[in-house]
């Protein structure tokens, strides 16, 4: 993630999160995503990580310093016990939190 850019393609990302969603839909069970509510602000951020943005791309579309995505990355990873972005992304789809596509 050097200077804030993601690590995959935004068009790779978009692509699995498209699949992951597709595969959700044919699945007859869906778990339930667990674990404390985000803020509206750590949403808007994980949102914007579902459109596949860099952390430069939401300080720039949000109007605030790059440092404070980071802070609130760092919040959704420990919340939603997320290893990474990708990770993150996939949680908020389970929770009904994040459309793909």
């Amino acid at each position: 993630m050097a200077a804030g850019d993601g690590t995959l393609d935004q068009r790779l990302t978009r692509r699995i999160l498209h699949e992951f969603a597709d595969r959700r839909r044919a699945s007859s069970t869906q778990v339930p995503a667990e674990g404390p509510p985000l803020t509206e602000r750590e949403l808007d951020v994980l949102r914007l990580l579902a459109e596949g943005l860099s952390n430069a791309e939401i300080a720039d579309r949000l109007f605030v310093e790059l440092t404070t995505v980071k802070y609130h990355l760092a919040g959704i990873l420990q919340k939603t016990g997320a290893r990474d972005r990708l990770q993150a992304v996939l949680w908020g789809i389970r929770a009904g939190v994040v459309e793909a596509g």
